[in-house]
């Protein structure tokens, strides 16, 4: 076979398979997020309540939610507290803080949770975690006494 004529077979088969590739249903994944810091963390005021987050949903003060920055909403993270080993698992839904040096702004109920309210600000260990959580449960999911063995039987491919 010449040059010529496999160059146009191979050029016929690209073709095709971009074809069927394009007319494949398209669906969104979302890709596994590799997050592990360590910095000041502080809490959202009671001025908040009700308020819609970045991500549309309103702001519930006792809810285990975070903003952040850079992370995807609908991100999963473990919070430690430094201070006194105490750990609790949000969801991103906001994004901050605005606040030079601080690298996460907790909802008031997961700051209680950690020991962050008397304090207003505390040195954390911020990990993702890659799992998914249905966004309705975080807070059932994050109440559980061994939520960390449960996150190991998590799919650990996506968050």
């Amino acid at each position: 076979m010449s040059n010529k004529k496999a160059m146009y077979i191979r050029c016929a088969i690209f073709i095709i398979i971009m074809a069927l590739a394009a007319c494949a249903p398209y669906h969104a994944r979302r890709k596994a997020i590799k997050y592990d810091a360590t910095g000041i963390a502080s809490w959202y005021g009671p001025g908040f309540a009700g308020r819609k987050t970045a991500c549309g949903e309103r702001y519930k003060p006792m809810g285990l939610t975070a903003a952040h920055k850079t992370l995807p909403f609908g991100t999963a993270v473990k919070v430690t507290n430094l201070e006194n080993d105490s750990s609790v698992i949000v969801t991103i839904n906001d994004r901050g803080p605005f606040v030079r040096g601080r690298i996460i702004d907790l909802s008031k109920g997961a700051a209680k949770k950690i020991g962050l309210i008397a304090t207003g600000t505390a040195k954390v260990k911020v990990i993702a975690l890659h799992v998914k959580l249905p966004k309705d449960s975080v807070e059932e999911f994050a109440e559980k006494e061994d939520f960390e063995r449960e996150i190991a039987k998590k799919d650990t491919d996506e968050y």
